[in-house]
């Protein structure tokens, strides 16, 4: 495989490797890296190695201005909420997990939708 093709495999598989880098992997001058990535159109400038890079909790990807999930996306919903089903009335809704977990630390086995489905759960011992 040609050098060109190595570097800008490498590249796209590594964004975070700097110039250098490359070179030193692919035994080439960091100039002839830097040319190619420039013909290729390929960012040559990397980030910061002590810049914190911080990815989104659910997705895995690259978020901005350290942001815990992705702008414009449901994954916060998705890592927050889950599916559950009332003990009750087996109604299908969506619950924060905290809740959840507080309920099963405080001794509570079952999950109610509302006050009245709790109120008839206690009573039937649901």
């Amino acid at each position: 495989m040609r050098t060109d093709k190595k570097v800008i495999r490498l590249r796209k598989q590594q964004p975070l490797l700097t110039g250098s880098e490359i070179a030193r992997k692919l035994n080439i001058s960091r100039q002839h890296v830097s040319r190619i990535l420039q013909h290729a159109g390929l960012n040559n400038k990397q980030p910061h190695y002590r810049k914190r890079v911080t990815t989104c909790l659910f997705c895995g990807k690259i978020t901005f201005r350290q942001q815990k999930f992705c702008p414009n996306s449901d994954c916060r919903e998705q890592y927050y909420y889950i599916d559950v089903t009332c003990s009750f009335c087996h109604y299908n809704f969506k619950i924060l997990k905290s809740t959840v977990k507080k309920g099963y630390g405080r001794g509570s086995r079952y999950i109610y939708c509302s006050s009245t489905c709790y109120s008839k759960g206690k009573k039937q011992g649901t």
